[in-house]
């Protein structure tokens, strides 16, 4: 009989469930759990990726294989490690709830094998993070493009991925390959239990590209399909039209004010931003009676004037990016943000969502470097930050689509993080509850003992 931590099961139920765009159907695929003298593995294949995780402890050579949802019912059960035992065609696990010792048998199922790994990888640090950022580009659906993956390009080291409203290009990595290739987009990129700062490994095979860290071997199927020409997107050089440059502190100040203004649940949440001398943007609800104007005091701009209207989620992304300048070609239709080796793209809205200067709007002004260390006597309370979330995903048409399956996914996270915590909680209790019964015992011993002394006198 080997053993398992409880909240390694959690680790790997909560990345193996992301790792696939859809939840496992049914029973799901078969989970192997791997025992040897040099350390134990978990491992499944959902919708064509595989995810293992590495440094079970060890035990006694034994594997066990059972479907995805009994290791997602068996996760949830009780406290502390869980126990395993092979009895041929049935599996026997174990565990503590509270002073209750459990047992159940599960039916095993025949094993998948994992992708077999490739010959060469390339280290690239913060690969996950760019991965994180290009899979909240992309689309959660397309027909007509493969829009739903992200494009690694071997030659030039890029990340490239669109919605077809907005583009992220990131560059700088080496990858083991010479040619264009398409993996899906992932929440499991972003996923807090995998650090996106530890070292990744990448590598591929006829079938699979896999990432690599220390504690998760993650293997994605490459895809095969069109994904659009992003080149004559691309600003050639830095030379714009006009320039907007925010200045950090009214960066967080419109990060705060985006979600609150007039207008956000319309289509394509449009925004106006005005630039003449000053950096203005206005936002108003459909009937025109809710009119905002937010001047950024302390943030400027060079080159021609320019009034255009955006979707405030490519902006609030924008932001949530980095960037701190944004170019507008003379087209007039795009807006771009560039750095080192970042290029974010995205495209306007038309003239008709412009938001015009008038009277009966309320105004707006951020706050300057006086302003804030001196408030005025009639200075009233900040305003609960409500930042614009920076994991946004898009639709077809730009608009936002509800964040609550993030919301859904840290409340479970909240709720086995809980639960672990009670379950060693209950541990100590239980301890402590025997080590009390011990003393009594000790004490009702000595007491006999005692008698027994006056009895022989």
């Amino acid at each position: 009989m080997n053993t398992i931590s409880r909240s390694d099961l959690q680790q790997f139920v909560s990345v193996a469930r992301q790792a696939c765009r859809s939840s496992p159907k049914g029973t799901g695929p078969p989970v192997t759990l791997v025992w040897n003298e040099g350390g134990g593995t978990i491992h499944t294949r959902i919708g064509g990726a595989a995810v293992e995780l590495k440094g079970v402890p060890t035990g006694s050579p034994q594997s066990v294989t059972i479907p995805f949802a009994c290791l997602v019912e068996i996760s949830k059960k009780g406290n502390g490690d869980v126990a395993f035992e092979d009895r041929q065609n049935n599996a026997r696990i174990r565990w503590n709830d509270g002073e209750e010792s459990l047992a159940t048998d599960y039916e095993q199922v025949a094993s998948q094998p994992f992708p077999k790994a490739p010959l060469e990888y390339r280290d690239n640090p913060g690969l996950l993070a760019a991965l994180d950022a290009a899979s909240r580009t992309a689309s959660q659906a397309s027909s007509r493009y493969t829009l739903q993956c992200l494009q690694l390009q071997g030659k030039t080291g890029r990340i490239v991925a669109t919605d077809g409203h907005q583009l992220l290009v990131q560059n700088g990595f080496q990858f083991p390959w010479d040619d264009d290739l398409l993996i899906p987009a992932s929440k499991v990129f972003g996923n807090r239990r995998i650090a996106t700062d530890e070292p990744v490994s990448i590598g591929k095979t006829d079938s699979h590209v896999f990432l690599v860290t220390d504690a998760w071997t993650l293997a994605f199927p490459e895809t095969a399909g069109r994904f659009p020409e992003v080149e004559s997107f691309l600003p050639k050089t830095r030379t714009a039209g006009t320039r907007l440059q925010i200045a950090e502190a009214d960066a967080e100040f419109l990060l705060e004010r985006l979600p609150t203004l007039p207008g956000r649940e319309d289509d394509h949440s449009p925004v106006t931003v005005d630039l003449n001398g000053q950096v203005v943007l206005r936002a108003a609800d459909d009937n025109g009676r809710n009119r905002v104007e937010i001047v950024l005091s302390q943030s400027g701009c060079k080159g021609r004037s320019a009034r255009f209207s955006s979707n405030r989620q490519f902006l609030a992304r924008a932001l949530n990016l980095g960037f701190r300048e944004v170019s507008l070609p003379k087209s007039g239709s795009t807006a771009c943000c560039l750095d080192g080796e970042r290029s974010y793209v995205w495209a306007l809205l038309d003239e008709h969502s412009v938001v015009k200067p008038g009277k009966q709007m309320e105004r707006i002004v951020s706050p300057t470097p006086s302003t804030e260390s001196s408030p005025p006597a009639n200075h009233q309370p900040k305003a609960k930050r409500n930042r614009m979330p920076q994991a946004t995903s898009q639709n077809q048409n730009g608009s936002q689509d509800a964040g609550i399956d993030t919301l859904i996914e840290q409340a479970e996270d909240l709720k086995s993080s809980l639960k672990d915590s009670l379950g060693k909680v209950n541990e100590f209790v239980t301890a402590l509850k025997r080590q009390k019964k011990q003393a009594r015992l000790v004490r009702s011993t000595l007491a006999s003992l005692k008698q027994l002394q006056t009895l022989d006198a």
